[in-house]
């Protein structure tokens, strides 16, 4: 009797999961859906308190970004979007002396998953078309998914007669396995992106600007408030939207 209400079950949840596919794309058309694809640009620094370490900087660098978003217009002209993107937050740390010459370049690749709420200024792209205004914000997840180093240190033990020093080189993908710098996988931030466009009935292309703000420090180990490592990014990305 027991297994009889198991397979019974069973079969009442593929019915269910059959019905719910079935009725897909009658619910997407209703609620105005928008699917895009962005690529572009980021430029990344690591802001981080170095005030201690003398001729120390970070610097920011190019890396590459692209999202697949999805935006639902729930009321008048405010949506509600999620996602899934890519992206590079590189930068490079150097000490700014003439003796040392040490510098490291991080390259750094994340997943993220935002959550954003956000309004149409003009025009709503779901009703018209026409050229179009957004802004959005909200929060994000990301997930740090490698990260490769590539730069050099001098040796102090090796001073040379000429009071240089030998110099070593580092060119290395971090192994996350052993994590010996004690670096955080998941992180939380928050972004704000603006958004200009044209629409062309179902399609729409657009440029956007997006600032991100990490919220969680980098390391594990704990830090005193002032002493936080986070990251910051501007996306600067180019755009193609398909509506249901």
């Amino acid at each position: 009797m027991f297994n009889l209400n198991i397979n019974f079950m069973k079969k009442q949840l593929v019915i269910f999961i059959l019905l719910g596919i079935i009725a897909i794309p009658s619910s997407v058309k209703a609620q105005k859906l928008k699917v895009s694809l962005s690529a572009g640009l980021s430029k990344s620094i690591l802001n981080s308190d170095v005030s201690n370490l003398v001729n120390t900087r970070y610097d920011t660098k190019t890396g590459v970004a692209t999202r697949v978003n999805l935006e639902y217009n729930f009321f008048k002209d405010f949506i509600v979007g999620t996602g899934l993107g890519f992206i590079q937050k590189n930068y490079e740390y150097k000490k700014t002396d003439n003796i040392t010459g040490t510098h490291t370049l991080y390259k750094n690749n994340f997943m993220d998953i935002p959550l954003n709420v956000g309004l149409y200024l003009f025009n709503n792209p779901h009703k018209e078309n026409g050229i179009w205004l957004k802004v959005q914000g909200g929060v994000f997840y990301e997930y740090f998914t490698r990260m490769h180093r590539k730069g050099e240190y001098p040796i102090f033990a090796q001073l040379q007669e000429d009071g240089s020093y030998i110099k070593a080189q580092v060119n290395e993908t971090y192994d996350f396995k052993r994590n010996e710098n004690n670096l955080k996988r998941n992180l939380f931030g928050i972004e704000g992106t603006g958004e200009v466009g044209y629409s062309f009935n179902r399609i729409d292309v657009f440029a956007s600007y997006t600032y991100q703000y990490g919220l969680t420090d980098i390391y594990k180990a704990k830090t005193s408030s002032n002493r936080k490592s986070k990251r910051i990014s501007n996306i600067i990305s180019l755009g193609v939207a398909y509506k249901f």
